[in-house]
């Protein structure tokens, strides 16, 4: 055995402790489960006197747990089981329920149920702990990304140096062989084929956030480097399978995720590759191909979350084909046979007569199946190798093992489309989320094929299973739309002229609604579309109360979703019109603390979706929008022109090519008796765009009044009114701001803006 890789086995909880206290719980949790997957040597098992063995597995989860315990205890008390945590709690249970029905020993029966529980339940539980994180998507898409890129440079070292990593690090040299002519690499992974699926899937992921520009830039460098790069490991390993799931994968994502950025091209070249496999795969075949490019098509732009639904049902549906012998023999291998050859398609054959030999075993104990391979228990007499997961998991679990498994894989990627309308993939935000469903879509049908266990692929499942709808997306699809088409009908008034009926309609779904009061987003759309109705036919006073009641249920919402961007972000806009609805009748004091608010919810979302230009953009404008109040729109009383100055200055760090926020930028700098300053920042404004409304200038003549100037603040106020013709239709505050400047003027001595 050796000695380096005990060690490092030994040592790596301590060492997930070190990645905890420097990059927090749920980044430490992250590099810990990947680092042990890359890093750790599974060919070493350390024996426990009167205890399991320890693994890889057990080194990860040990230092997963522990740096949870000390850093980030709280997280226990936050975890809320749902309906669809009954997979992994059956998943867990199963072990032991087969092996009391076959009446074994416990001791096996306690190791069997560690090794469920080391290799599928504690990474599921801990994703499932750190749903609610802001952006704990984004940050298990980029280490994956991370753990993809690092790999490519480990395989292309094994691929043209002949040589083995493991070997090389720990004394224990893998090798798999030739294929193509070509050395087939390992690493770390048991052998090449796992290796290849490892990449193909951390390609996959890097793939969705490169697509979507969920993160357009990665340390300086643009993200479609580090998505080339995953993606070139993957196919640098020449394994057929894993490179088919790269394809599939890519595929699905470009026609939901990638159809703004694509078009029809996913679906050109699919067709052009069906095409060239004529000469070997015969007409029936192509036509049969093209068929379901076709449909595909169809689907992604008219139904796309029905093509996600059939995509992640293929797996279900096959075992359940397979177990009930629904299917022939023929009829899963000719195919086979036309599309790879006669060698593949044997090898593909002989897989199905094993897994024959493998039903008919288990069905003499169906539900629970036999428990352990141990002596010859769960294998057929007649097989002589088994290398899928399903029937290898079936073998020992039966039918209720093996549904809960596929229900545990599959339910992700549904639950995905359920909550995230297929149609909006491609938001930035998305972008993570829909990479890590599909990798765990490709990774469920690899486990069709293959039999390999991967403790980031639980992570992955736990996380994605538990993620919150997106923007504000919580309820379900049908409440939804069913609230949506109810408010539909009072626009369609209002864009009518029955704006009476439409106010009475609205008025009789916020009393239905209220009734209920079990959904209070539908309730709150109501009442911001009665009020939205009674500002337009000039009653604002009227629509307050109607925006209050919407407010106090955002409100509500936000509380009890804290961790969900789009709540945050719906709060923002309820804050903001109520602001304006209360500004625009001079409640300045009431109509600011609204503001500040609103910018709370604006920089919390904007946090979470740091490369989110959109989330960005509207942070900047209520900085903006608070700054202006806060120099010029608010009462004297509660002007700050220390805090303007400072809002306005980083808006337009975030967007110089503003006019607006430079405009208000001048105007903070004059409150806050910076002349020169704010001369400065008006310049920079008028170089970016005319002046069209007049507060350029107004402002400008007023700086140039403070500085004596007042020639040029007489011309700068005569241009004023020149756009103004006279001051009709200008707004309050340009009139307000008028006025002082004239004042400074009739002043024999021009003095600083108070």
């Amino acid at each position: 055995m050796s000695q380096t890789a005990m060690v490092a086995l030994l040592a790596w909880p301590v060492i997930c402790l070190l990645f905890f206290a420097v990059l927090g719980p749920w980044r430490g949790v992250i590099t810990s489960y990947i680092g042990s997957y890359l890093v750790l040597s599974g060919q070493v098992i350390v024996p426990m006197s009167g205890l399991p063995d320890y693994t890889k597995f057990t080194a990860a989860n040990l230092g997963v747990l522990v740096g949870i315990l000390i850093f980030d205890l709280r997280r226990f008390g936050m975890f809320r089981p749902r309906w669809y945590d009954s997979a992994a709690l059956i998943l867990c249970c199963v072990p032991a329920m087969s092996f009391l029905s076959n009446g074994l020993e416990l001791w096996p029966m306690i190791s069997a149920l560690n090794s469920t529980i080391q290799a599928w339940i504690l990474p599921y539980f801990v994703g499932r702990l750190y749903v609610g994180d802001p952006g704990a998507d984004r940050d298990l898409a980029l280490g994956l990304t991370l753990a993809g890129v690092l790999m490519t440079p480990a395989i292309l070292l094994e691929k043209f140096g002949h040589l083995s990593i493991s070997g090389i690090v720990y004394g224990i040299p893998l090798f798999n062989g030739y294929k193509h002519g070509f050395y087939r690499p390992v690493v770390m992974a048991t052998n090449s084929l796992e290796l290849a699926l490892w990449s193909t899937l951390t390609g996959v992921v890097a793939f969705s956030v490169w697509v979507t520009r969920a993160v357009p830039r990665l340390i300086g460098v643009p993200f479609g480097f580090w998505a080339a790069t995953a993606i070139g490991g993957a196919m640098i390993c020449l394994e057929t399978a894993a490179l088919g799931f790269l394809m599939a994968g890519i595929f699905l994502i470009s026609v939901t995720a990638g159809r703004p950025r694509f078009g029809s091209l996913p679906e050109l070249l699919a067709s052009a590759a069906v095409l060239v496999v004529i000469p070997k795969a015969g007409i029936k075949v192509a036509v049969m191909g093209l068929t379901g490019i076709g449909l595909v098509r169809y689907l992604s732009q008219h139904r796309a979350r029905l093509l996600i639904t059939a995509a992640s049902l293929v797996a279900p549906v096959y075992l359940a084909l397979r177990v009930t012998k629904l299917t022939t023999r023929s009829m899963l291998t000719s195919t086979i046979y036309a599309i790879l050859g006669t060698e593949r398609g044997w090898s593909y054959t002989f897989r199905i007569i094993m897994e024959d030999f493998m039903i008919r075993h288990v069905m003499n104990r169906p539900l629970l199946g036999w428990a352990t391979y141990a002596e010859g228990r769960a294998r057929a007499p007649e097989v002589k190798i088994l290398d899928s997961l399903w029937i290898i998991h079936m073998g020992m679990h039966g039918i209720i093992g093996l549904a809960s498994l596929y229900a545990m894989l599959t339910l992700p990627v549904l639950l995905t489309s359920v909550r995230r309308p297929v149609e909006h993939w491609s938001d930035p935000r998305q972008g993570a989320t829909v990479g890590l469903a599909i990798a765990i879509l490709m990774y469920t049908y690899d486990s069709m094929l293959n039999a390999y266990s991967m403790i980031p692929v639980p992570l992955m499942v736990g996380l994605v299973m538990g993620l919150p709808a997106a923007m504000g997306q919580a309820r379900s699809w049908a409440s939804q739309a069913t609230a949506d088409r109810e408010l539909e009908r009072v626009d369609r008034l209002a864009a009518t002229g029955r704006v009476e009926d439409a106010e009475a309609l609205c008025r009789r779904l916020i009393a239905v609604r209220s009734a209920g009061r079990s959904d209070y987003e539908s309730l709150a759309d109501a009442c911001d579309r009665l009020a939205d109705l009674l500002e337009a036919i000039d009653r604002p006073e009227e629509a307050e109360p109607s925006r209050r009641q919407a407010l106090e249920l955002r409100i509500a919402v936000a509380s009890s979703a804290s961790n969900d961007p789009g709540a945050r972000a719906t709060l923002a806009g309820c804050c903001e019109r109520l602001a304006r609805n209360l500004m625009a009748r001079g409640r300045s004091s009431e109509a600011i603390e609204l503001r500040g608010l609103a910018l709370e919810q604006r920089a919390a979302v904007a946090a979470v979706f740091p490369e989110d230009q959109a989330a960005l953009h509207l942070y900047a404008d209520d900085l903006n929008d608070l700054a202006w109040l806060l120099c010029v729109g608010g009462d004297r009383v509660v002007r700050d022109p220390a805090r303007a100055v400072v809002m306005a200055e980083q808006a337009v760090r975030i967007r110089p090519a503003c006019k607006s926020y430079w405009n208000t930028l001048g105007a903070a700098y004059l409150r806050a008796d910076d002349p020169g300053a704010a001369l400065a920042a008006l310049r920079h404004s008028l170089r970016i765009g005319p002046d069209e409304t007049g507060f350029d200038e107004v402002l400008r003549a007023l700086a140039l009044a403070s500085l004596g100037d007042a020639e040029g603040a007489r011309e700068a106020l005569a241009r004023v009114d020149q756009l103004l013709e006279g001051g009709r239709g200008a707004s309050a505050s340009l009139l307000r701001l008028r006025a002082e400047a004239a004042e400074m003027l009739r002043s024999s001595v021009p003095a600083v803006v108070q």
